[in-house]
Order: structure tokens, then sequence, then C-alpha cells
């Protein structure tokens, strides 16, 4: 939904952001970065990361990890 935060954390996984609609503000090992549709994100292992909805609609992210959370 619209102005949703996911607060930073951090996975002992390797993640793929791909940002399908919306726009948003994704932290990133204590940076901000603008990210909209059609965007991709890589994250190490460990990496500290939260994303925020800036939008005024539903902001639909695909992620993939590996190795796959149990």
């Amino acid at each position: 939904p619209p102005h949703v935060i996911f607060d930073p954390s951090s996975h002992h996984t390797e993640e793929c952001y791909v940002i399908l609609r919306g726009q948003g503000t994704m932290t990133l090992a204590g940076d901000e970065v603008e990210v909209k549709a059609g965007m991709f994100v890589h994250l190490p292992p460990w990496c500290e990361h939260g994303i925020e909805n800036t939008g005024d609609e539903t902001l639909e992210v695909l992620i993939c990890t590996s190795p796959p959370n149990p």
C-alpha cells in the first residue's frame, strides 16, 4: 500500500529486487536510493536494507534469494 515502510534488516542470503510497479526509497547499507518500476537491485549477503513506498500506488517488488530462505 502507499506510504508503507519496511524497516532495515539484513539476511544471510544474497537478494535481488526487481521493481515491478510504483516508486520508493531503498536504504542500502546506510545510503538511500530512489527506485521505480523497471529497476533491478542486487544485495550481497548481510547488506542492511529496507524500503519505503513513497508513491500513491502499490509498490510491487519481486524478491529472489540465494540460497532460498528456509
